[in-house]
């Protein structure tokens, strides 16, 4: 028999450990069932099918794209040459990644004009 805390011989239920771990990238609860409500819309990776796990980044080429995130979530309110920001324009397929010459790279991508947002799909490569 285990070692576990017991009321009346029955094991003790906690809610506490009711939920999964937050999301390992966004830092919000991957179904939804937090006390604050807000759920991970991190993407599944295509090659393991994983969600939340930020090695997919780097060892399977994992992004998110930024317009789908809150506009709390860390990725979006971090410098966008420090998550390897990339862009391309509606309706074309090259992304361009954000490089340290562009005046925007250390910029958030909720500090972008308008102008670059509404026209331009934005993507994280770095958690």
């Amino acid at each position: 028999m285990g070692t576990y805390d017991t009321i009346g011989g029955a094991p003790r239920h906690d809610p506490a450990f009711d939920h999964d771990p937050p999301c390992a990238v966004c830092g919000l609860d991957p179904y939804g069932d937090f006390p604050e409500g807000k759920s991970c819309n991190c993407s599944e990776c295509l090659v393991c099918g994983g969600v939340g796990d930020p090695r997919c980044f780097a060892e399977h080429g994992l992004t998110l794209d930024l317009y789908l995130l809150d506009p709390d979530h860390r990725l979006r309110n971090a410098p966008l040459s420090e998550i390897g920001a990339e862009y391309r324009s509606a309706g074309t397929k090259t992304w361009r990644r954000v490089g340290l010459q562009y005046r925007i790279a250390g910029h958030t991508f909720n500090e972008l004009g308008e102008s670059w947002v509404t026209s331009t799909e934005w993507r994280a490569t770095k958690c």
